[in-house]
């Protein structure tokens, strides 16, 4: 694959095997960056999660 890749190719190709990750065209990842919404792959800055207790 091209050396610009940007950050989401970095992402989706760690997650790949090797001999996979130069199978795909520009067209092909263009399409998954919006299939995937091209998010950003890691954590988020602020994780705040809850409980909800239905049967109390």
């Amino acid at each position: 694959m091209d050396q610009q890749q940007g950050w989401f190719e970095k992402g989706l190709f760690q997650r790949l095997p090797e001999d996979i990750q130069d199978s795909f065209t520009q067209e092909q990842l263009d399409a998954l960056k919006v299939a995937f919404g091209a998010r950003r792959w890691g954590k988020h800055p602020v994780d705040i999660r809850g409980t909800l207790s239905i049967w109390t």
